[in-house]
């Protein structure tokens, strides 16, 4: 693995931690690790330039550390590093490179990325290192705007989806949305969604039934977490707090369903600002929500069926005048997929893409003569 310790400060010490606990388990990194070791990476950026709203969340990744660091670790066999942090480059483009070349390295070296921002448009950094990996991806945000406005003014948190749309050479398959809040999104905004057959979920469709949310989560492979998804009197810490939003149980969740997914391999959460976390329960939901994720990645499966498909239950839906659907249901844990054949006329480089997550309902749908509409979004994006 190249040396990474050259965009990295040292880890200051966070405090004495008790037995069994994150701060006794956890790797601190040093330039001498081999990273390729370790199953996890733990990876702060302290970096705020391209916000205004969240100013001063630069602060945030040693101090959800803090708390990260007291909670259990119940995690046999699981190898965990903290890389420290990024330091913050000349130029915001110079933070993204160093943050793109970590995760590049990390992911090539099968090891799941946790970024601890900073700003979320962080994640643009992040997606650029699969560009390096030139892999197809699919990014999902839980978020409760959907950040797409005008490129003009430079990449900030509020548009970096639009950069990520518009990259060239563009490795971009599926963008998906979970828990918007209408009221802070244009009618354009969601327009444009449909129109290049992204998803999006509103707060209240997700949380009527946040199993429905699992078959999004298991098809992405960056997760990109604003922690203004959750409402202000559960994670305090946002300069312009909102009441309504996820409760701490249910982002928790989610994260343990990002954790779970064979295909996700970084995730990160942002725009946490301490300034504005009196009383520190934010720290301590961002810490759970961490530790969540990684109660996921410990309990993956390995059932992503992209191989051999001979141990999974097959069923078949026949369409009069139309090609068979096949779905397939993982004796391991019952979760469902949907497979989708590249048409002729279509692009190669989606097989992976086309074994779709999907649901039990999903299936019904399908046996009652409809198609699904995960099915008809992907097929679109392959003509």
């Amino acid at each position: 693995m190249k040396d990474i310790s050259i965009y990295l400060s040292e880890l200051s010490a966070l405090g004495t931690f008790g037995k069994n606990s994150f701060g006794e388990k956890i790797t601190i990194y040093s330039p001498e690790l081999d990273l390729a070791n370790f199953d996890i990476a733990l990876l702060g950026v302290e970096e705020e330039r391209g916000t205004e709203e969240h100013s001063g969340c630069g602060s945030a990744p040693n101090k959800i550390r803090q708390h990260l660091y007291s909670l259990s670790y119940h995690f046999k066999n699981c190898n965990i590093v903290d890389l420290g942090n990024v330091k913050a480059g000349d130029s915001l483009e110079d933070t993204f490179y160093a943050v793109s070349e970590i995760v590049t390295d990390l992911v090539k070296n099968d090891c799941i990325v946790i970024i601890l921002g900073g700003s979320q448009d962080i994640t643009y950094a992040n997606y650029k290192a699969y560009e390096n990996l030139e892999q197809i991806v699919n990014l999902l945000s839980i978020d409760p705007k959907i950040d797409i406005s005008s490129v003009g003014e430079g990449i900030n948190d509020k548009n970096y989806i639009n950069y990520i749309i518009t990259h060239q050479p563009n490795f971009l398959f599926n963008y998906s949305n979970i828990g918007y809040q209408t009221y802070f999104v244009e009618p354009e905004m969601l327009d444009l969604v449909k129109e290049m057959f992204f998803d999006a979920e509103r707060l209240g469709v997700v949380r009527e039934k946040i199993l429905d949310a699992e078959p999004m989560l298991r098809s992405a492979d960056i997760v990109s977490l604003d922690v203004s998804s959750v409402r202000n009197s559960d994670l305090p810490g946002c300069k312009i707090p909102s009441p309504n939003g996820f409760y701490g149980e249910e982002i928790c969740q989610l994260a343990r369903f990002a954790g779970l997914s064979d295909q996700l391999s970084s995730f990160g959460l942002y725009n946490y600002n301490p300034a504005f976390d009196f009383n520190n329960t934010g720290a301590m939901l961002c810490a759970q929500i961490l530790w969540y994720f990684i109660d996921g990645v410990y309990h993956r499966e390995k059932d992503y069926p992209i191989a051999s498909k001979d141990s999974y239950l097959k069923y078949i839906v026949s369409y009069e005048g139309m090609e068979d659907m096949i779905f397939y249901k993982s004796p391991k844990t019952s979760r469902w997929w949907m497979e989708a054949k590249v048409p002729k006329s279509g692009n190669s480089r989606y097989s992976k893409q086309l074994m779709i997550p999907c649901s039990y309902e999903d299936y019904l749908l399908a046996c009652n003569g409809d198609i699904p509409e995960r099915l008809i979004s992907a097929l679109k994006k392959v003509y």
